[in-house]
């Protein structure tokens, strides 16, 4: 892989550990503070498409088309470039992604935040994936 291709991924997990970051950092207010939720939607939004922009690279980089982002999300697994175990943990994330920025059928804070902070531990998990598969 060419070292400009090797740092655009880069620069993507990154972005996703900062986002990740400063969720933690402004959780606290995000039921207080329109600012604060505001904030930590947006950063959840980028973490997202940071994700799903990762998976349609690495499809890409090894010769196969990308789809939509759930097809792209289970060929990337079921080609073992990422654990089984992120499956569905990739899907809830573009799903949320998807409320968060189409508003589909409102959105709920609570529900949100509450599916935002049991997935946030396992995108780092998808982060050290990526990495160790960039290190091949």
């Amino acid at each position: 892989m060419e070292e400009k291709r090797r740092k655009r991924y880069m620069k993507k997990l990154e972005l996703i550990m900062k986002r990740a970051g400063e969720i933690e950092e402004w959780k606290s207010g995000f039921f207080m503070k329109e600012k604060d939720r505001l904030a930590v939607y947006k950063a959840f939004q980028e973490i997202g498409e940071a994700c799903m922009d990762i998976i349609t690279m690495i499809l890409k980089d090894s010769g196969k088309i990308p789809e939509d982002d759930y097809i792209n999300i289970t060929k990337v697994i079921k080609l073992g470039f990422l654990p089984d175990n992120l499956k569905p943990i990739l899907e809830d994330l573009n799903g949320l992604r998807n409320r968060i920025v189409h508003e589909y059928n409102g959105l709920d804070d609570e529900i949100a935040f509450d599916a935002m902070t049991e997935i946030l531990p396992d995108i780092k998990e998808f982060v050290m994936a990526v990495g160790k598969w960039l290190e091949k």
